[in-house]
């Protein structure tokens, strides 16, 4: 809060000057040096004052709207995902690209094979596909347990330890994403995996609405 006892009193709530009360004549020079347009216009300094504050708020207000507008503009974007093919071959198979729009929540699952979930134990041993089944019925869970489904993937690694278990794998992908797209798929033939025994491992991405 400061004032002056100059010939029109003014006095205003913003400490827009660090100033302290002081006497009269040297109030009034120091405000004329600091503001000298508020006493060289008519109407009076105080009248100019009212329209400096008027003027103020409303670029304050146009500042704020178009603040809100932007800020509006953003929420009102939707989260989408497409699949895509360019491919004859691809399609059928798994999806060539994906993209996502609007704002989204990312999922990162790690690598997930035929481990018993509690013991860590490699389940169905010698047999690629039910170690297969199995470790996407355990994706499923861990994408619902996180408010998505298998439709929500974007992308997935699989590895095998041997590439003839390849047919066998487009068998389990098929039943896995029956009604629903298929996603981008990288397939990797690796000499072992994460435990003796383990013939196929998974790794999956997924995305969803942020506010899902």
């Amino acid at each position: 809060m400061f004032g002056f006892t100059c010939p029109v009193k003014v006095s205003y709530g913003s400490k827009a000057w660090n100033m302290h009360w002081v006497d009269e004549a040297a109030s009034c020079a120091l405000f004329q040096r600091m503001a000298p347009s508020f006493f060289a216009c008519d109407p009076p300094m105080h009248r100019c004052l009212e329209v400096f504050v008027s003027r103020t708020l409303k670029s304050l207000m146009y500042a704020v709207s178009a603040a809100v507008l932007v800020s509006n503009a953003a929420c009102a974007q939707t989260f989408e995902k497409k699949n895509f093919n360019y491919s004859e071959f691809a399609k059928g198979a798994f999806s060539e690209a994906v993209t996502v729009t609007g704002p989204a929540k990312t999922i990162y699952l790690a690598g997930i094979g035929s481990e018993d979930p509690d013991k860590g134990t490699v389940r169905h041993v010698d047999n690629f596909l039910e170690q297969c089944r199995f470790a996407w019925s355990k994706v499923k869970a861990a994408l619902a347990a996180n408010g998505a489904t298998l439709g929500d993937i974007v992308k997935v690694t699989s590895y095998v330890t041997d590439v003839r278990y390849r047919e066998e794998m487009g068998t389990c992908r098929r039943e896995t994403f029956a009604g629903f797209p298929l996603p981008p798929h990288t397939f990797l033939n690796v000499v072992q995996l994460a435990r003796p025994g383990m013939m196929f491992e998974v790794d999956v991405v997924a995305a969803i609405a942020a506010n899902k």
